[in-house]
């Protein structure tokens, strides 16, 4: 994965100045997704992730994407991003993992997490599974749900299990500062 790939969703905690986070303040309508490690114990993410669209990769990959990044990214405890091409988010069609592309042309969608000291990403050759869009509009909502084992970026690391859905409205682009 592209370092600057995960610093949009981190800039926060690697600049240690903070952002102003976009979306809807109320957070998710539903949530219902459980990040698993290999000894089946749960990663828990504090606070409501943030949710909106804009390019993949802002200044040089200008692609159309939903963001949705999780966790307390500002106190460096366990994150989650998701990153989808909006016109490869077909009502219904999954989007299969693992999904390797070269990084400035993405496509599909891709889930990172940082659980110290861990990383997964679905970019990863031994990453299974998918994740399916019933709803993605940027200027309403996203509801999606996935059924994926995360491979880990360490070629001894453990995978993550994540399953479950997700909904919420797309709100505003956080402004890291």
């Amino acid at each position: 994965m592209r370092a600057t790939t995960l610093l949009l969703g981190l800039g926060c905690l690697a600049a240690a100045r903070g952002c102003d986070s976009g979306g809807d303040p109320s957070g998710p309508s539903e949530n219902s997704l459980v990040f698993q490690r290999a000894d089946g114990s749960r990663i828990q993410f504090s606070g409501d992730p943030l949710v909106w669209c804009g390019p993949w990769e802002e200044g040089s990959v200008p692609a159309r994407t939903l963001h949705v990044l999780g966790g307390d990214f500002r106190a460096g405890g366990p994150v989650w991003q998701l990153n989808v091409v909006v016109a490869d988010a077909k009502p219904g069609q999954p989007l299969a993992f693992p999904n390797t592309f070269v990084w400035d042309q993405p496509k599909g969608a891709q889930l990172f997490i940082l659980d110290e000291p861990n990383e997964a990403s679905t970019q990863e050759g031994e990453s299974s599974g998918s994740i399916t869009f019933s709803e993605l509009d940027c200027e309403g909502d996203v509801r999606f749900t996935v059924d994926a084992t995360v491979g880990s970026e360490f070629g001894d690391g453990p995978p993550v299990r994540v399953t479950g859905g997700f909904a919420a409205p797309v709100g505003d682009a956080p402004r890291f500062q």
